[in-house]
């Protein structure tokens, strides 16, 4: 069992933020982290800001790159902005998504994405589309296979580069309410077909919480639902 640090222990709450929408939409910018978003949850008693939809392409769109967004306010913004929230006595989780790429994001599927996805018996990739805007275009994501080695050392990688930014923790979306599913990619390193959202996400996610733990034992690895 993972030792949580005291903070995550007696925490009061989380009160979660959305900085920008699937369809380009701002709504939070990186300079009202430590002002707006800061005063909404200290004014409820809640100790840890959870960050949404702050990366280049806002929420579930261009996944898995989360570079900070020039119409956010830049790298420089959302570093000074978890500072101040962290001044005012507040932990900063910042959010990414466990197992969705987006296969619209053109500087990465081609190469990489297409490779890293779940692929089925016929030969197709696995994936979900999700669409909340009428104003722009579903997506269409591939679902990333656990049990390939380049998608876990990217989700270590998103943990390092969280740390970087000054956050105290990364949750990794959707990855514990997924249903295990075979896997017939013979590229991937694994037996074909392999069963992937089963033991390979728990290794998976126990190797970036040892990992990051070296790094910074304050820094906690987090997920949605239960496992």
């Amino acid at each position: 069992v993972v030792k949580s640090p005291e903070w995550l222990k007696n925490s009061t709450g989380w009160f979660l933020a959305i900085l920008k929408q699937q369809n380009d939409e701002v709504i939070v910018p990186y300079d009202e982290i430590g002002g707006m978003l800061a005063d909404a949850a200290i004014e409820r008693g809640l100790d840890i800001l959870g960050l949404f939809g702050r990366g280049i392409g806002g929420h579930d769109r261009f996944y898995p790159d989360y570079s900070p967004d020039p119409k956010l306010g830049g790298e420089k913004a959302l570093r000074e902005g978890i500072a101040k929230a962290q001044e005012r006595g507040l932990k900063v989780v910042l959010y990414t998504n466990g197992q969705l790429l987006d296969q619209d994001c053109s500087w990465f599927w081609p190469e990489k994405g297409k490779n890293i996805t779940v692929q089925s018996s016929d030969g197709n990739l696995v994936s979900q589309t999700w669409h909340k805007y009428h104003d722009a275009p579903a997506r269409v994501h591939g679902l990333a296979c656990h049990s390939c080695s380049t998608w876990r050392e990217m989700m270590l990688q998103l943990a390092k580069d969280a740390n970087d930014l000054g956050a105290d923790g990364l949750l990794y979306d959707q990855l514990a309410c997924t249903s295990p599913m075979y896997c017939y990619n013979p590229d991937h390193g694994h037996p074909v077909p392999a069963i992937t959202y089963l033991e390979d996400r728990n290794e998976n996610m126990k190797y970036v919480q040892q990992e990051m733990a070296k790094i910074n034992p304050e820094f906690v690895v987090m997920t949605e639902g239960m496992i």
